[in-house]
């Protein structure tokens, strides 16, 4: 029964979200009005972990209730939720910005997002160190950081990164020299987002030199997408540039 309330209010949204480790009084007056008249600031109990749900019976908010000299009538019970959301990819940028700041990285002339977790996190703040961010040849990097959210506690974080050198073009293609890949030529392509690398067969549509972008068609046919040529017969995909 308690489970089938559980999904019941999951489903309507009517769960109480709270942002901090603690349950207060404040939060549970919001769904039952009968705890009005205590101090909204008096402590229930600790908060749910991000992501998970705390079912919160009704003999407990009854004790609490007695506790602060207040009667609690007929209730069911609630379920609580920690708050939790989706960064921007601005935040992301500005904690990256923070990152190389505070390190003094000044050789960085501009820093591009590529993708980013959006997995919902708990309210916090992004550390991102620049220790962390070691790009590879084209200046992609998975940088992998932290959310904050108390004192104590984290949650994993990765963005996928382009950095650009200060004294070095912004625009990557190689302005002379042979095409890596050429048109028609069958090559590998490459996805990654976070941990999870994938690699498909596609055949150019035209030719393209190291860090230039270029179109391509999957073996099978029914998709193209857009790369950036790594080497000969290599090219990274775009993130969000696959067309049907």
């Amino acid at each position: 029964m308690i489970g089938t309330a559980i999904l019941a209010m999951l489903a309507a949204g009517a769960c109480i979200e709270v942002s901090g480790p603690a349950i207060l009084a404040r939060h549970l007056q919001a769904a039952i009005p009968e705890l009005a008249g205590i101090d909204g600031a008096a402590e229930f109990g600790f908060a749910p972990a991000p992501g998970a749900t705390r079912w919160i019976r009704k003999d407990s908010l009854a004790s609490f209730a007695s506790r602060h000299g207040v009667h609690l009538g007929a209730f069911g019970g609630v379920c609580v939720t920690r708050r939790t959301r989706i960064l921007t990819a601005e935040e992301v940028l500005q904690a990256g910005r923070r990152a190389l700041d505070n390190a003094g990285s000044s050789s960085v002339a501009r820093l591009e997002v590529l993708d980013y977790s959006r997995l919902p996190a708990p309210e916090g703040e992004l550390l991102l160190a620049a220790r962390d961010l070691k790009p590879d040849a084209l200046g992609v990097a998975i940088w992998k950081g932290r959310i904050r959210y108390e004192t104590n506690r984290s949650v994993a974080f990765w963005a996928r990164v382009r950095v650009f050198m200060d004294g070095l073009p912004i625009s990557t293609p190689a302005a002379e020299g042979p095409a890596a890949i050429q048109a028609g030529e069958i090559v590998s392509v490459v996805s990654e987002s976070g941990p999870v690398r994938i690699a498909v067969e596609a055949k150019a549509l035209r030719s393209g030199r190291p860090g230039e972008l270029i179109e391509l068609e999957v073996v099978d046919g029914k998709r193209r997408l857009r790369a950036r040529v790594a080497a000969p017969g290599q090219a990274v995909a775009i993130p969000q540039e696959t067309k049907q």
